[in-house]
Parts: C-alpha cells; structure tokens; sequence
C-alpha cells in the first residue's frame, strides 16, 4: 500500500487499515492522533511544510509582540493556520500560546453556548446577590470550610496528626453560626493555630499595621466565641506540639 500524505501536517504515512465499519475497511485518515486531534479542533488542514520560509520567519519575528488576530491579518492567514505554524516553527520563540489559545477558544465556544455565561443570566445572579447577602456570607463561609478542610495549612495539618495519635475526637473547620470558621472544636473548646508571622508574634515587633490589624480581630472573634459559650485557646505554630497540646487539654478535663 502506497505511503499518502497526512491532511494535517503533510507527514507520508501508510493508511493501514484500522477499523471495520458496517463490513467495510476504515483506513487512517491522519498519521497519528496528535493531527486526528488537531483537525477535529477545527484547526486548517493545509499542509505547513508548503508554508515559504519567509513567512515563517515573518510570524516568528510578530509573535514576539503581536496577537496571533494582528498575525493574521498581516499576512492574510486564518488564525487557525496562525497557530499552526506557531506551533510547528515556533516553539523556541512562543512555547505555550499557541496550544494555550486552542483552549482559550474552545472555552470561548462553550461560554457562549451555555446559559449560565450569558449576561441576562450574570445580571440576575448579581442582583440576587445584591438582594441576598447573608445566603452570600453564608455560601462563602461553607465554602472556606470545605477548602480549609481538604487543604489545611501545615500547621493546622500537625495538629490534626497529634490528636489523631492521642485519640481525641475533633472536628477540624467548625463553621460557627454562619459566620467563620475556626480551626478546631473539641467539645466546648476552640483550638485556633496562629501563624507567628501574620497573626504578630512578639518576636516581630514592631508589628506591621497588618499584623494589628489581625491581632484586633482575633480579639473581637475570641470575645465572640466566648458569648457563644465556647472556651478559646490559641496556640503558636512553635508551640504545636503533642506535650503543648496535652496540657491544653488537661486543662479542660478532655484527657
């Protein structure tokens, strides 16, 4: 069987039967998935390696600066074809854009075909928004917990391992009235890891207007967890130890 040439990038390849459809023989259209995948992209089927020289030093030099559209309608190509070339002659310049840009269209495509991207639909989730700011607070405070849980900062990660060793029953993120969530809950006692640096350890001082910013309002959310009822420790990350814990908990009768 005679070699024929790819559809996409030109490449000789034999189209060794592959498939058999309705009792018919199905060859290889393209010389390998990578162009299957590239024509059904929508990306051109011309061949590249009949695109002249200078052209391709032409869109190697204005890919440096220009936008693959401005590319195109300097030399009166497709976007598409654009991008082809990029991609086969211009890996050394431009890396990334050209597969990045086939992305960025396919998800152009499918904002505008769904509903939900549309701007009526954006104007009326703003406005319930707008009209519903506590279901707003309190999908934002879910969603954190569910975030601080899956992705606990190392800290938070050491203390949850303690406590696992020292069989303690906890529940890490407790959400607090819809309001925020705190770092441990062990009963009716609220264990908060403080990072050294943003909360304001002493061995900062003098503290950054940030650092007492944040100092000032984990007083306001200790003064507010103590009229919920609930006992509030807090402890440095060099403190997060099993001996530092254990007292802690001594403290409050859990061990």
């Amino acid at each position: 069987m005679d070699d024929v040439p790819c559809p996409v990038c030109g490449k000789m390849f034999k189209p060794n039967i592959n498939d058999i459809v309705d009792g018919k023989s199905v060859r290889k259209k393209y010389c390998s998935s990578k162009c299957a995948s590239f024509s059904m992209r929508g990306l051109p089927s011309t061949n590249p390696d009949k695109v002249p020289d200078d052209e391709i030093q032409l869109v190697r030099e204005l890919c440096k600066t220009k936008f693959y559209k401005e590319i195109a309608d300097i030399t009166g190509r497709s976007v598409g074809s654009i991008l082809n070339i990029i991609y086969r002659y211009c890996q050394d310049v431009d890396k990334s854009k050209a597969k990045k840009r086939q992305y960025e269209k396919a998800s152009e495509r499918m904002k505008a075909s769904n509903p939900m991207f549309s701007k009526k639909t954006r104007q009326k989730v703003a406005k319930w928004n707008k009209e519903h700011p506590e279901a707003v607070r309190k999908r934002a405070v879910h969603a954190s917990r569910e975030n601080h849980r899956k992705n606990p900062s190392s800290l938070e990660y050491k203390a949850r391992e303690i406590l696992d060793s020292m069989s303690i029953n906890y529940e890490p993120s407790f959400i607090i009235k819809d309001k925020f969530v705190v770092d441990i809950k062990i009963n009716n006692l609220i264990i908060e890891i403080d990072g050294e640096y943003w909360h304001g350890h002493p061995r900062f001082e003098p503290l950054t207007e940030r650092q007492k910013k944040q100092q000032k309002r984990d007083r306001a959310r200790n003064k507010y967890l103590r009229t919920c009822g609930y006992s509030v420790e807090r402890i440095w990350g060099r403190d997060v130890t099993k001996k530092h814990i254990k007292s802690i908990l001594e403290k409050y009768g859990i061990v």
